[in-house]
């Protein structure tokens, strides 16, 4: 008796260590809490009543938890907005997947209230969230209960893993709110509840009481796990079967496959408490009597092994193990587990059944291996057919052409002249060998304006009466350079070596980066406004000649003035600028430009605050023609299956006469006229301007290509000379080629030929000629054939006239402007009905007819994109409808107007053709010429393996696809060779789907991001030898401005904006840490990445080498400003000038290599210069010749 007192005592000690009563109302206060998860919005609705995150883990319902447990939950960023651009990617604000730790912890509600809150308990996870809370009910009997539970939000509850309640419902905690009934039994309850939180606060209560509503007190509440401890203390092999006041036991059978017939019953059976106790082992069979064995067990500590010979029948067992104490009349723990055994019997009938299944299986199985290999035959056959059914297209087209060839007569379309006419056959239709008739001096002449001689000034007055012509103070004027972009304050840290003074105020003081102490920020570059002005010498014929003022890109409010005098204004944010100017002199002239942003100006829907480029960030120049009659522009079309070319010439009469004139094209080649149109005739009338068109037939043209059965980039020059009063007057020179791109059934044709578009995508730099020309070989060199300009470069003719050059595809994208300040709202938007009639429509209408007109020309562009994404799945819901229908229809609005501007241009609108799945819902009236869809490399059961069903049987573009994979804004992993290897392997399957699908249009973002690049500790994974640790570090031996470098231009004068810095931060993509500019090191390296488009992608013929010619004029510091003519001199059709920089150099870009005539300050020399090819393709600038022009023989 004496031992018994003690095992009591220290029993009733144990019972108060170990667990606690539910409160005087039967509310539970001792919890073990785990979470977050995930609860992802879906359609507006959490799905964490739905999901469960623990699926993988032996699910929820199973939970077993115990203090300290651990896990990780992963916050995954949507994907679809994350591409969208929208800011918080995801329900948590985050614009990556991130992970964070979950670590069970026990927690004891104290205080009078007995809800338990879940606010501020995991980090940054507040709503949206999954959170389950446990613990372990000992119950001295078997007992029919209620569960009385209250929580904010949905909630399940389980008990020994069944479900015995739920709610789907949003609420606050409310105690009792609902009531569910369960079942105890003897010993110990697992109970967990999973609480689901939606916003706005979360938490829960529970309470047990009887089926009456009285409250439960005499439960044990553990946050431990006994069983796991005592598997822990006693070294057991597993974890006990049943645990009961103190005792546990573990069941097992010594066969451990359960047949009926002889077996042995094994029970380890242990106590936390020293002891003898009497032990009833009985096992009971279902209408069979009992087996009993008793005998008696002293606890020492170790666990006692218990084995009894039983007699198993088939069917369910139950093992029951009691413990009594000496002396008790019923017992202290009872300990059972339920068995299953087999009849021998029946087990072979089953297991020979079985077999007979497997045979059967077997057979079927080989006999679908065989279907396999005939489907494999068969899929081969059929894909021999597609690739004869494209021959055969491609000899179709051949065959047609070679019909248009041999018929002699064709009328001609109609036109301002030559109606009527037939088309020339035979002998007129066929290529031509001739000199081009030289011009009675230089007739055009172009200077560009480009480099350092500007002076820049701050602001300008709006004064409408002086046409903003108030001039600043004469000490606001300081040196600068044009072309430049400005921006707003906050991209400061973008573009230059500075950083934030104050990390958290990114519109404040900047101050210069480490190594860069030297350099101070220029603040003009973000003011909204400024003036420019430049001194310029016409020289002595200046007077005699019609100038116009030009420029390539201008994203704002432009006026141009001339020694004072008004010439006119422009507004947009694309097309070349042309202004004529009035009152110029000879020989000194004074240009003055006054400059206000778009957003400012027109309204936009962006405001300055975040408006990141606007500006003059194009080529400058002055262009000359005879004064009187000239010609403006120029437009070619060409066809290849029909074997024709159609030009249009527009003229300008600046007299107040009518002027008769006479007007002949000619195909240029190589300095020689390979094809000649017919003259055309008309009268410009005075101050008018007249349009001549004609269409002509030309069987043997060299075609324009991207290389191999394509054609070779071949460009001709559209020679057009004017001819007035019998004397030619003027001739202008158009680059052309001759190519035709168009679509068949579902599929894309160049020349005659099926070509899969393969394109990249976010590729930076591609305003700049050299970046180009390095770039372009190599991602042609991985299989890329297309380049689509999104975002930056959009404004640029440089990189079309890159693409001429090399060629390379063009993928042209352009935007519209759909709202305005304050009206960009689902709730605020201008309905389509007023919009259409608003200012901001009319300049809509402007800047895409002069896209158009900007990029008709060029034969490397194949598509045009009207937009970009103006809509997507994470923007859509069913408030936003209206706004989104309305949105699309100005989309839609915007391509019909483009694609009315020529008919036989394909047209594409970005993102928002048959994306997000809303074909249906959002659609063109008459449909866009293809399908358009982002990213279906997310959902390519639905979008990809169908493709052509899916979309109504046309073409499909992938416009952006496989997400560039190294990180977003300021978020980045880099290029960590993990990533690297996971994008390889994503690149290798979709790719290589895609292009087993024949996939029209595959357009990646994308190989000049994901490739070229690795960031490890090696320093082989950029051109730099740059390491992790040195990038981490902030210390790269000899960089100490890391990660700025200036850029060594070798003459701030010559085409193309000239950045002062680069960023080469090798954590980012490849395009940050590719190199064009340093002649000492490599342009690249390649990783996986590449590795992996090269070997998916449709092999490529390599792209041209240049065709062009640079040199640098160096006339010396004297020669500042000076300019520098060049003409060609076996043919001078026209003079091309550059204005020396502030270091006396002028750099030329020539249209192809050989002989030109230079003229500098009254001198002029004659000087072979050579082509680019040799070295165009390498970084740098230190193989361009060098002129000294004040040495040179």
């Amino acid at each position: 008796m004496k031992t018994w007192s003690v095992f009591l005592l220290l029993s009733a000690v144990s019972a108060a260590l170990q667990g606690a009563s539910p409160d005087a109302r039967g509310f539970i206060r001792d919890w073990l809490i785990g979470g977050a998860y995930p609860s992802y919005l879906v359609d507006g609705a959490d799905r964490g009543f739905r999901d469960d995150p623990l699926a993988e883990k032996g699910g929820e319902a199973n939970l077993r938890p115990y203090e300290g447990m651990r896990d990780t939950a992963l916050f995954k960023a949507d994907k679809s907005k994350l591409i969208a651009g929208i800011g918080s990617t995801n329900e948590w604000g985050f614009k990556e997947d991130k992970t964070f730790p979950v670590v069970w912890k026990t927690f004891t509600q104290k205080g009078e209230s007995p809800v338990v809150t879940l606010d501020g308990r995991f980090g940054p996870i507040d709503d949206h969230m999954i959170v389950y809370a446990a613990c372990r009910i000992e119950s001295p009997e078997t007992r029919k209960i209620r569960l009385r539970i209250g929580s904010d939000d949905d909630f399940k509850a389980w008990l020994n893993g069944k479900l015995v309640g739920s709610a789907n419902s949003s609420q606050g905690v409310v105690p009792d709110n609902f009531l569910h009934d369960a079942e105890l039994r003897r010993g110990l309850n697992v109970l967990v509840l999973k609480v689901v939180d939606r916003t706005h606060g979360s938490g829960f209560c529970l309470a047990v009481s009887d089926r009456e509503n009285r409250p439960m007190t005499d439960l044990v509440i553990r946050t431990d796990d006994p069983a796991r401890e005592a598997e822990k203390r006693d070294n057991l092999a597993r974890t006990p079967d049943a645990f009961d006041n103190g005792a546990y036991a573990l069941f097992s059978f010594a066969e451990a496959i359960s047949l009926a017939g002889k077996n042995t019953l094994r029970v380890t059976v242990g106590s936390e408490k020293r002891g003898n106790c009497d032990a009833l082992l009985t096992v009971n069979f279902p209408g069979r009597p009992a087996l009993a064995f008793r005998r008696r067990i002293e606890f020492t500590g170790r666990p006692v092994v218990w084995s009894e010979p039983v007699e198993l029948p088939p069917g369910s067992c139950r093992a029951v193990l009691a413990l009594t104490r000496t002396g008790d009349a019923k017992p202290f723990s009872i300990l059972e587990k339920t068995f299953e055994s087999h009849d021998p019997a029946a087990v072979s009938k089953r297991n020979a059944e079985l077999q007979k299944q497997r045979a059967g299986w077997l057979a079927k199985l080989k006999a679908e291996e065989k279907r396999k290999q005939e489907l494999i035959r068969t899929g081969s056959a059929l894909e021999q057919r597609h690739a004869a059914h494209y021959k055969m297209q491609e000899e179709a087209y051949a065959a047609l052409r070679r019909k248009n060839r041999c018929e002699p007569e064709r009328p001609v379309r109609a036109g301002n002249a030559g109606a009527g006419r037939k088309n020339r056959g035979g002998p007129e239709a066929q290529s031509i060998d001739e000199p081009l008739a030289p011009t009675p001096g230089a007739l055009r002449r172009r200077i560009l304006l480009n480099g350092d001689r500007w002076q820049i000034s701050e602001g300008f007055s709006r004064d409408a009466k002086n046409n903003g012509r108030t001039p600043p103070p004469e000490e606001m004027w300081k040196p600068g350079i044009l072309p430049r972009p400005h921006f707003n304050r906050y991209f400061r840290t973008w573009y230059y070596p500075v950083e934030n003074a104050n990390p958290q105020d990114p519109y404040g003081k900047v101050v210069s980066r480490r190594g860069w102490e030297s350099f101070t920020f220029d603040e003009t570059l973000t003011r909204q406004k400024f003036r420019a002005r430049l001194d310029i010498d016409l020289g002595p014929d200046a007077g005699e000649r019609s100038w116009e003022f030009v420029c390539e890109t201008v994203n704002g409010l432009l006026k141009v003035c001339l020694n004072g005098e008004y010439c006119g204004r422009w507004e947009g944010n694309i097309g070349i600028v042309r202004i004529p100017l009035k009152g110029v002199k000879p020989g000194a002239n004074r240009l003055e430009l006054y400059f206000s942003d778009p957003v400012t100006e027109f309204k936009l829907t962006k405001t300055p605050q975040f408006q990141e480029r606007f500006g003059i960030t194009g080529d400058l120049l002055l262009e000359s023609a005879a004064a009187g009659v000239h010609l403006r522009d120029a437009a070619v079309k060409t066809r290849f299956r029909n074997n024709t070319i159609e030009t249009e010439n527009e003229l300008v009469n600046r007299t107040a006469a009518p002027a008769e004139v006479r007007l002949v094209n000619s195909c240029v080649l190589d300095g020689r006229v390979r094809f000649r149109l017919p003259e055309m005739k008309g009268t410009v009338p005075p101050g008018g301007t007249l349009t001549l068109r004609s269409t002509d037939v030309w069987n043997d043209p060299v075609l324009w290509g991207i290389g191999g059965p394509y054609g070779n980039p071949v460009l001709y020059d559209l020679v057009s000379d004017l001819y007035v009063g019998g004397k030619l007057a003027d001739r202008s020179v158009r680059p052309f080629g001759f190519r035709e791109f168009w679509i068949a059934g579902s599929d894309f044709f160049l020349n005659g030929r099926h070509i899969i578009l393969q394109g990249d995508v976010g590729t930076r730099g591609l305003d700049n000629r050299k970046h180009c020309d390095v770039l372009f070989p190599l991602l042609r060199a991985d299989g890329i054939n297309t380049i689509r300009n999104h975002d930056g470069a959009f404004q640029s003719p440089e990189f079309f006239r890159s693409c001429d050059r090399l060629g390379m595809l063009a993928y042209a994208n352009m935007y519209p402007v759909l709202h305005e300040n304050g009206r960009d709202t689902p709730e605020t938007f201008i309905p389509y009905d007023e919009f259409t009639a608003s200012p901001r429509h009319a300049y809509n209408l402007r800047n895409y007819r002069r896209w158009f007109r900007m990029v008709r020309n060029h034969p490397s562009v194949v598509v045009l994109s009207t937009d970009n994404e103006i809509f997507t799945q994470a923007w859509d819901t069913p408030a936003k409808e209206k706004f989104n229908v309305r949105n699309d229809r100005l989309g839609a609005l915007y391509g019909q107007y483009v694609k009315n501007l020529d008919p036989e241009r394909v047209l594409t609108r970005n993102g928002d053709v048959g994306t997000w799945g809303f074909a249906e819902k959002y659609h063109d009236d008459l449909p866009c010429d293809t399908a358009n869809y982002h990213y279906p490399d997310f959902n390519i059961d639905s979008y990809v393996r169908n493709w052509q069903s899916v979309f109504g049987f046309r073409p499909v573009i992938y416009g952006e696809t496989l997400y560039y994979s190294y990180g977003a804004w300021d978020n980045w992993i880099g290029a960590i060779p993990e990533q690297v290897g996971k994008k390889a392997k994503r690149v290798a399957e979709v790719a290589r789907l895609y292009r087993k699908l024949d996939v029209p249009g595959q357009i990646y973002m994308g190989l000049s991001h994901d490739g070229f690049v690795q960031f490890d500790d090696t320093g082989r994974g950029n051109v730099w030898g740059i390491t992790a640790a040195q990038h981490d570090a902030g210390n790269v031996p000899g960089m100490n401005g890391y990660p700025w470098l200036r850029l060594p231009w070798p003459s701030l004068s010559g085409t193309g904006l000239k950045a002062e810095f680069t960023s080469i931060d090798v954590k980012k993509s490849g395009m940050t840490v590719f190199n064009w500019f340093d002649a000492s090191r490599p342009s690249h390296i390649r990783n996986a990445v590449n590795e992996a488009y090269r070997a998916a992608l449709r092999p490529m013929p390599p792209v041209s080498a240049a065709p062009d010619a640079e040199c640098l004029v160096e006339l010396g510091p004297g020669g500042a400003g000076r300019v520098v003519l060049a003409e060609a001199a076996d043919n001078p059709a026209g003079q091309y000038g550059v204005m020396a920089d502030g270091k006396g150099t002028a750099w030329l870009t020539l249209p192809r290599p050989g002989r030109y005539r230079l003229s500098a300050g009254g001198t002029t020399r004659v000087v072979d210069i050579p082509g680019r090819a040799a070295y165009a393709a390498r970084p740098g600038f230190d193989r361009i010749m060098k002129i000294d022009w004040r040495n040179h023989r």
